[in-house]
């Protein structure tokens, strides 16, 4: 009993975290209520358990204060009405792209994302009022487009098109507007310098890596090849950056001056500098707030502790926003930096004990624990795994320090020179001797990603496969910190693994239809046809662990059931299709005009006529959906084998009269 109470109180800021993220995560899962009764419990039992039941009652009111406190944030979006009048303040600079702009708008029924065509010269705190066309609500399947996550990257509750023009209320800037338009014109002079001097690539990658992501956008080819072989922590601005700019900054303060408040006050400030240029991404914020700590743990002259310093983060974070734990950034961060502070010394001292190698039985391990703690996490929200992890990160991490250094010397005087105009040379110059290690990173990364092993298609593991996971995992670092049952919990860790690998395929014959392309999936051997480069295909085939197999749309495929051919007519083509006469089985996709006149022509061709006769099943896949009256015309015309798909939502369902078959699309 005396063990279990010592742990407590001395971990007591851990746990009083850990409760505060079980509460936010109950309220963005939109839990039962009795789960986050059963949550309570266990934390009021922790108190308990050390005999003291003004600690039990502590820690359970914790949890329920977080679940309270995240539902109260929760703004629910107007969903009455297609239309609404919005009437606020945009709060961030036009944000560009090749195909439209978008402001963000908060007024006093949440933050809208507007997104419009042409030019308007807004700016931050201009009053604007707009009719807006909302997005349509919809649930949406795992592999499509998340817009709820990509609304909460820029704080939205809702989004959708400019109806008519803005008009301008009222142009008032703060003195914190002028500080964002500020932030972003040195943003984008950063992004437009670098580029100048290193290329469109170069240049967006260099900005990457020395502020983050957030500020310049990459190319997506670039981005996917980064994340396939595991280096995707390299284009966020994260730790590695902040500890750059504070020990860069606590070096040149102690040449001038011996004091530690003054040398602690110039990181702090130089680290909130960083903080606005790099943007309040997760990692970021994570990175700051745990210096904050350090930097007061140094001012009082008592030894930093790092798991009190995460959880003290942890902590501010989710009263700040308590709907950041649904961030994807957010939760890498914060999962791959506890791995690091809790298994890294004893994996090292386990695989290596004493030795070090040069730094790279250190190397090794931050690069293994880390991979380790965010592996359920990458399959869950990417369905992939980047093989090459380990020799990309050994191979690029020097490299990465050497630009990182460099780069921020360049960018440093980049923002010097944005009004002084005095060390154009010497950028060119700085940015130039960057180049060679720029390219040989990403000669490196390109190479890598080449490899069609270099990316292993595994699909989405389910939720209890990613908690009995990290149940194992936590039992795997407490063996590495005492010494004992070592080998026991890496058969265990190596069966969660094999969980989360393992999913079961798609019962039967798999046929989703996509804009421009037709893709037929069993037993996770899937077939495409049509435009295989779009987004949706190739998330689709991701979430069931299948690879792009290009077929042209007239050749047959096997299947293990029958020999089966895709037939693609819309209204056009409807009588002039030509069709396979030895399939054993037929996929008809039809498009864009209604049901009953391409059913009519259909029956009108003699070749389908011929090949209903000897074809065992035919699939009708519609892009629209039919009414029953259409539906029972339809199994009057053709045989009882023709199965019809119809568009229900944003989900296909094969209705088939002889059995059934469910897809989504």
């Amino acid at each position: 009993m005396l063990d279990v109470r010592q742990l407590v109180y001395r971990q007591l800021v851990v746990l009083v975290a850990l409760l505060a993220v079980a509460g936010a995560a109950l309220s963005s899962l939109a839990a039962p209520f009795f789960f986050v009764v059963v949550s309570a419990l266990v934390g009021a039992s922790l108190g308990l358990l050390c005999r003291n039941w003004k600690l039990g009652l502590i820690l359970g009111s914790i949890l329920l204060l977080f679940w309270s406190y995240a539902n109260l944030r929760q703004v629910k979006p107007h969903v009455e009405s297609r239309s609404v009048v919005v009437r606020g303040v945009v709060e961030e600079p036009t944000i560009e792209s090749a195909n439209c702009s978008q402001i963000v708008v908060g007024s006093s029924t949440g933050r809208y994302l507007i997104r419009f065509s042409g030019e308007f010269n807004l700016h931050v705190g201009d009053t604007i009022e707009a009719k807006v066309l909302l997005d349509k609500p919809r649930t949406g399947q795992p592999w499509d487009f998340d817009r709820s996550t990509y609304l909460r990257k820029y704080g939205a509750q809702q989004s959708g098109w400019l109806a008519n023009d803005l008009r301008v209320v009222k142009s008032e800037q703060s003195w914190s507007d002028q500080l964002k338009e500020l932030v972003d014109k040195s943003r984008k002079n950063l992004v437009e310098t670098h580029r100048k001097c290193l290329g469109d690539t170069e240049g967006a990658l260099l900005t990457s890596m020395v502020i983050g992501d957030r500020a310049v956008n990459l190319p997506n080819e670039l981005s996917r090849q980064f994340r396939d072989v595991g280096l995707s922590h390299v284009l966020a601005a994260s730790g590695f950056n902040l500890t750059i700019v504070t020990g860069c900054t606590l070096f040149l303060v102690r040449l001038a001056v011996k004091s530690t408040w003054v040398g602690n006050i110039a990181c702090f400030v130089t680290m909130l500098s960083f903080v606005i240029m790099a943007g309040p991404s997760p990692s970021v914020l994570r990175s700051a707030l745990m210096l904050c700590v350090l930097l007061l743990y140094r001012s009082c002259c008592r030894q930093p502790s790092m798991p009190i310093a995460l959880s003290l983060a942890i902590v501010t974070a989710m009263v700040i926003d308590p709907l950041c734990i649904a961030d994807v950034g957010f939760q890498l961060s914060y999962i791959a930096t506890t791995a690091i502070i809790c298994g890294v010394e004893p994996l090292r001292r386990a695989l290596f004990q004493t030795r070090n190698y040069f730094g790279l039985a250190e190397a090794v391990s931050v690069i293994v624990i880390a991979q380790m703690g965010v592996l359920p996490l990458q399959l869950y929200y990417f369905w992939c795994l980047g093989m090459f992890f380990l020799p990309a990160n050994l191979l690029v991490a020097p490299l990465v320090h050497v630009v990182t250094l460099c780069g921020f010397a360049s960018s440093l005087l980049v923002l010097v020179n944005q009004s002084a105009g005095w060390f154009d040379g010497i950028v060119w110059l700085m940015d130039k001797i960057i180049w060679y290690p720029l390219t040989a990173i990403l000669i490196c990364v390109k190479y890598m990603a080449s490899f069609e092993q270099a990316k292993f298609v595994l699909g989405a593991p389910s939720i209890w496969c990613l908690i009995f996971y990290y149940f194992v995992f936590g039992l795997f670092l407490c063996a590495l910190k005492i010494g004992r049952w070592r080998l026991h919990s890496v058969f265990v860790v190596i069966l969660a693994i094999s969980m989360l690998a393992w999913h079961p395929a798609p019962s039967g014959v798999v046929i989703a239809l996509f804009k421009n392309s037709v893709a037929v999936l069993e037993d996770h051997n899937a077939r495409v046809f049509g435009d295989s480069e779009l987004p949706s295909l190739k998330r689709f085939l991701l979430y069931h662990g299948c690879r792009i197999s290009h077929e042209d749309k007239t050749e047959s495929i096997f299947v293990p059931q029958a020999k089966t051919t895709i037939a693609r007519i819309d209204e056009h083509n409807v009588g002039e299709e030509k069709f396979v006469g030895d399939a054993e089985s037929l996929i008809v996709c039809l498009k864009g005009a209604r049901f009953s006149y391409l059913v009519d022509g259909l029956l009108s061709n003699e070749q389908f006529g011929k090949c209903l006769e000897r074809c065992k099943t035919v699939w009708l896949v519609l892009d629209r959906g039919i009414s029953k009256k259409a539906e029972l015309a339809m199994a009057r015309k053709l045989p009882s084998c023709v199965k019809i798909a119809k568009r229900v939502g944003e989900s296909l369902v094969f209705e088939a009269f002889n059995g059934s078959i469910q897809i989504r699309n």
